[in-house]
């Protein structure tokens, strides 16, 4: 919703951002010199935020609200009964909707639609029974179709140590429980038992940082993963990989397969949230609905042994993306799905 909202800003809306006071996404909107508007929540209905957003929607003209949590949700749903005429979408990234009577009684009243980013989440609120169809909009992620996929892999390996003549298999995201970076390492044990010439980067950075080092070590391949931390550019070292793998127990539409088919990567992952809506064949990079380690080793060797399929798999990967998953595409979408929303309000 950041991307959607700083594109509809360039097609001539006008966008706010609000957050946590002092919250680094704030930071980031500021630095980009996007209008912020700091919200100090305390509670899910905590009257002086619930005002303060009311007041807040009449000064600015707010015809569409944008929440990416519940607690947002119900904080800005009543803000905006007493703001006057407006729409409130939920952004729901991963199925955060409960099926209990709070929710079947509440959210109907509090929000106008729901954009979800793929089929599953539309899946599950539909068996619920009653979450209108017309109520929600799958919309796909997107990525910037000029964005560079040319780097000089050169400085990159100097850089992290990275040997030139080694492979690299990667892993993309936050280092928390939900990606579930040992599996990863699991993956790589196999791998470095059969080859010597492999190495792997592990990108981003969060709370198990030490867990992972230390699992590594205990596997004996310390020496050939390489902790990259936190990279603004991150691109650049999605083009540095032979194969990305994907071992999150679960996601929404997972930017890391995103941005490795983009970048014509292969990726080899388990079955989570929207992948099979981006790796719609096996031409395109290989899912696994069981989650097996062994398996996905075996792969992810087959293809460091096979340039030519990995090369073909990423041409496909990429032609996917830019043809289905572009910004363009995105916020063409979210602008319509606000457009409907409004029109039914007026």
């Amino acid at each position: 919703m950041f991307t959607s909202g700083s594109h509809l800003k360039e097609r001539g809306h006008n966008v706010y951002f609000g957050g946590r006071p002092n919250s680094l996404f704030l930071e980031r909107c500021d630095s980009m010199g996007l209008p912020t508007y700091a919200i100090d929540v305390k509670s899910d209905f905590g009257p002086k935020a619930i005002l303060q957003l009311a007041k807040l929607f009449r000064k600015l003209n707010i015809d569409v609200i944008v929440t990416n949590l519940n607690k947002d949700t119900r904080l800005a749903g009543i803000a905006r009964k007493f703001a006057g005429k407006n729409v409130l979408v939920g952004r729901n990234g991963l199925p955060i909707l409960k099926n209990n009577l709070t929710y079947r009684l509440t959210y109907p009243w509090l929000a106008s639609g729901i954009i979800m980013p793929n089929n599953l989440i539309k899946q599950q609120y539909l068996e619920f029974g009653w979450v209108p169809e017309a109520m929600m909009r799958v919309v796909h992620n997107g990525i910037s179709a000029d964005k560079s996929i040319d780097y000089n892999h050169a400085e990159t390996r100097k850089a992290h140590q990275i040997p030139t003549e080694a492979m690299v298999v990667g892993i993309f995201g936050r280092l928390v429980p939900q990606k579930q970076h040992k599996q990863f390492l699991d993956v790589a044990k196999g791998i470095c038992e059969k080859r010597n010439d492999v190495r792997f980067i592990i990108a981003g950075d969060g709370p198990l940082r030490d867990e992972i080092e230390a699992y590594a070590e205990s596997l004996g391949i310390r020496d050939k993963v390489h902790m990259l931390g936190f990279q603004k550019e991150v691109m650049a070292f999605y083009t540095l990989c032979d194969v990305v793998i994907q071992t999150s127990e679960h996601e929404g539409l997972p930017n890391v397969v995103l941005e490795a088919m983009f970048a014509g990567k292969p990726v080899v992952s388990f079955n989570v949230g929207g992948t099979r809506e981006m790796i719609t064949s096996p031409d395109m990079g290989i899912v696994y609905d069981e989650r097996s380690i062994p398996k996905m080793t075996e792969t992810v060797l087959d293809l460091l042994d096979d340039p030519k399929r990995r090369e073909k798999i990423g041409q496909a990967a990429r032609r996917q993306i830019l043809e289905n998953f572009t910004v363009e595409r995105m916020v063409n979408n979210v602008e319509a799905f606000f457009q409907e929303l409004l029109a039914k309000n007026s």
